[in-house]
């Protein structure tokens, strides 16, 4: 009985169903596992035109008999094996998971080895089965790997390996005994898994389901930190990294904020794994090493010098004026988990922008680094600068960077007015807002409505993802790379608003929120004026094109102007949308008390807003009285409306708004309703 009990035992499920990530209590795999989207590497041709086999289901998976999964550093490879594992044992189907250290010893006893430390009974026994399952979780040894799969071939009827991406295209892409093996690609997660992801998180922490709002709020301060894939890939890993920050049990007396905390945090996981003893005397050690490396780096990279970047010398500089012992150096760059590679560059970008920002912050009162900060502050269209100066922001309590950006983003395109939205400006919309639908209430869920929104989202990102950095021009580069720094210096400073507010004057804040509206309201205004503009604008088109109508260029060029218009808009409210400072946004939405003002306003209140409250219904009643515009009162309609379609609120306040909007109520229905 018992050699036939070929039962998992429970101290090893328990193991490989742990996280590393803390709560208030230790949270389980499978709480909050997501499965991953995996693409083919080869495309295939399916209708005549070649496309990437997706795979985003653990069915589409298990369906294939040999496959291969690789994917990035922290990208879900550990935790899909181990999910897998899992699943197929409450199946009761026969599976055995091979984890990178039982590598090891005689390889004709790998797998026995394996089945001892995973289940009750006798090997030999549970070998008799049909349909056996390996899950091969690898090491970075191609020996050990190969040697493996020999073996697995004449015992297991399907093999699933999993490996990095490094070890993948070094050695193993074009391995003849994975050519039987379907290739796929850990890519990172979707909007809509994210979101998936993130709400089973916040329900774990509170017990109850959380409201779509709350959902929103988190996720905007998780892609605001993620940065669209600039800083972070969009794994679970860091999503669920970035999330721990919030959780109650964190200190609340850092000095970098939650969002400088989630990358320290990263970073100092990622030494202790390394072998570096958790003590402060070795990791300040690192950490004052990785902060003089980076700024070396940096400096060498400005100077375009021809020659390739020594850390030798780098090495040899440093160890005049620093202590630091080769034990430390060589679990720098011991890998997977060091910090740097073998030519000395930082392994991912957050590493090289955190240490970056962490030295100039540290040294902001030396004349070298102030010219440099101020050289970086002026040129913060480059994405190098952008991002450098977030990170320095936040690993410094002083101001004055602050300041400098706010009155070079005061001084850029100071020639061009702000835009009122009035109804002198906005005349040249009039046939847009006449075809403007009056009613979008969905027929849909909330959930579908949510999806299909995050699928809009997602394609703007791929489309975007490709972009290069603007490069400045001798003709036109004032301009162009006037609306790049207000973009980017207002995303800076929305940074600044979410992680720092607590930490600034109210003065400061609505300094910070004038700055953002004015300057992206400029923005607004830098095309397309008035509609004596598009007429001039037309005419110059139909004169060299007189194929063209001139009707349908000017239709066109409003489009354009109404388009632009709203985009710009939304990025202000992106940028001030922080619950805790929307006091201040509503004293400034007051002093400027113009229609552009009172959109930023309201919409800013609405992305704040957990759900619809009377609050709400009462400020959009307060705009439809102080406004006659069509523009203005349709804008606010359909920007409510969006609201109710994608957030569940109280039926009530939701039925008095549709009543004043003159639109048919529709109850929120469930997924699966009929």
């Amino acid at each position: 009985q018992v050699r036939r009990n070929l039962t998992p035992k429970a101290e090893f499920l328990c193991r490989i169903n742990k996280t590393e990530f803390l709560s208030e209590s230790h949270l389980k795999l499978e709480d909050t596992f997501i499965f991953l989207r995996l693409t083919s590497n080869e495309p295939q041709i399916i209708g005549g035109s070649e496309q990437a086999i997706t795979i985003s289901e653990q069915s589409e998976l298990l369906s294939q008999e040999r496959v291969l999964i690789h994917g990035q550093e922290n990208s879900g490879k550990t935790a899909l094996a181990r999910h897998l594992y899992l699943s197929l044992v409450k199946q009761c189907r026969p599976v055995l998971i091979v984890e990178q250290e039982q590598l090891v010893g005689k390889h004709s006893e790998i797998f026995q080895r394996a089945y001892e430390s995973q289940y009750h009974g006798d090997f030999d026994l549970w070998a008799q089965q049909e349909d056996k399952i390996l899950i091969l979780d690898t090491s970075t040894n191609p020996k050990n790997v190969t040697k493996a799969l020999v073996l697995a071939s004449e015992i297991f009827a399907q093999v699933i390996v999993t490996l990095s991406s490094d070890d993948y295209y070094t050695f193993f892409s074009d391995h003849f005994r994975l050519a039987d093996f379907v290739h796929m690609k850990i890519e990172p997660l979707t909007f809509n898994q994210q979101e998936k992801l993130i709400r089973k998180r916040l329900d774990l922490s509170s017990g109850t389901k959380v409201l779509d709002g709350v959902v929103d709020q988190v996720e905007r301060r998780v892609n605001s930190i993620v940065i669209s894939d600039r800083i972070l890939p969009r794994y679970p890993f860091y999503i669920l990294s970035i999330l721990q920050t919030y959780e109650a049990y964190m200190p609340t007396d850092m000095s970098i904020t939650s969002y400088g905390h989630c990358y320290s945090a990263l970073i100092t996981a990622n030494l202790i794994r390394s072998g570096m003893e958790n003590a402060d005397n070795e990791l300040n050690t690192c950490f004052n090493l990785a902060e003089h490396l980076a700024y070396e780096i940096y400096c060498y990279n400005e100077s375009e010098c021809e020659e390739s970047f020594s850390f030798e010398k780098f090495l040899a500089k440093y160890k005049k004026s620093f202590i630091v012992s080769n034990s430390i150096i060589n679990r720098l760059k011991c890998p997977p988990y060091g910090l740097i590679d073998e030519d000395g560059t930082f392994r991912t970008k957050f590493m090289y922008y955190y240490f970056l920002g962490k030295f100039l912050a540290s040294k902001n009162n030396s004349k070298e680094v102030e010219k440099v900060i101020d050289s970086m502050c002026q040129n913060s269209h480059r994405e190098i600068n952008y991002l450098t100066l977030l990170f320095t922001i936040h690993h410094t309590r002083d101001t004055s960077i602050i300041d400098n950006i706010l009155l070079r983003t005061i001084d850029t395109l100071e020639s061009f007015p702000e835009a009122k939205l009035d109804k002198n400006e906005t005349q040249r919309f009039a046939r847009i807002v006449e075809h403007l639908p009056s009613d979008i209430l969905s027929h849909h869920s909330v959930e579908e409505e949510r999806e299909r929104v995050r699928e809009e989202q997602e394609e703007v990102v791929g489309e975007t993802a490709e972009s290069v950095e603007p490069v400045a021009e001798p003709e036109g580069a004032e301009l162009q790379n006037g609306i790049y720094r207000i973009l980017k210096n207002n995303k800076i400073m929305g940074q600044v608003l979410r992680t720092k507010y607590g930490n600034l004057e109210i003065r400061t804040v609505r300094d910070i929120i004038e700055t953002i509206a004015d300057s992206g309201l400029r923005l607004v205004n830098l095309v397309l004026q008035d509609e004596d503009e598009i007429s001039q604008i037309a005419l110059y088109v139909n004169d060299r094109h007189p194929e063209l109508n001139p009707d349908e260029i000017k239709d066109a060029l409003r489009s354009f102007s109404f388009f632009w218009t709203m985009v710009h808009v939304e990025l202000i409210v992106a940028e001030i949308n922080v619950p805790e400072i929307q006091t201040s946004v509503s004293a400034v939405v007051r002093d400027r008390a113009t229609p552009a003002f009172d959109l930023i306003g309201y919409f800013s209140e609405l992305d704040g807003a957990r759900e619809l409250h009377r609050y709400h219904r009462d400020s959009l009643l307060r705009l439809f009285k102080k406004h006659k515009d069509d523009f203005v009162r349709r804008v606010l309609s359909i920007r409510t409306q969006h609201y109710m379609n994608v957030r569940r609120s109280n039926p009530a306040i939701e039925k008095s708004i549709c009543k004043h909007l003159g639109v048919t109520y529709r109850p929120r229905r469930l997924v699966g309703d009929g």
